[in-house]
């Protein structure tokens, strides 16, 4: 019996990536529906304890939208032998666990700022390899201005470390 074209049957539509959309989708509307009931959302001059996790509801289910549609309507991967398996994720998931235990163990000597510079630098420098230019200038700006709109606009203090920063 012939195996009929992936393009036909659709079996190499990515299952795993719908499922996982859907799982965060589903976090999403829980934080959404939490934020909602528990938390008072205040104002836009003066955001309550519940404005930030709303918004990141939103967001995450926003994207979880987003990475649902793009399996769906997204070009079909080919098979592969190690399609089960790739050592490059695995890779990237350790990267990933240690640069969250990195952050958390310098935030308070290091400071805001200065950790997230570091931590960008090193994840989309060194493990995702792009280029020196566009890697400082994101992480440049993503710590500072992250740092801003936490202090600033949210009012949350954030630490400064020894440094200052």
């Amino acid at each position: 019996m012939a195996q009929e074209p992936a393009e036909q049957t659709g079996a190499s539509r990515p299952i795993g990536d719908l499922i996982g959309a859907g799982l965060l989708a589903a976090v999403g509307v829980f934080f959404l529906w939490r934020s909602l009931v528990e938390t008072p959302l205040g104002s836009s001059q003066n955001p309550g304890p519940g404005a930030a996790p709303l918004l990141l509801a939103l967001l995450l289910i926003a994207a979880s939208v987003w990475a649902a549609v793009v399996a769906l309507v997204g070009p079909v991967d080919e098979p592969t032998d190690e399609a089960g398996f790739e050592r490059r994720g695995l890779w990237h998931a350790l990267v990933v666990v240690a640069a969250g235990a990195f952050a958390a163990t310098a935030i308070g000597y290091l400071g805001y700022r200065l950790t997230v510079l570091l931590l960008l630098v090193g994840l989309i420098g060194l493990v995702e390899r792009k280029p020196i230019l566009p890697t400082l200038l994101i992480s440049v700006a993503l710590a500072f201005g992250t740092y801003w709109l936490f202090v600033r606009v949210v009012r949350i203090p954030l630490p400064t470390g020894v440094l200052g920063f």
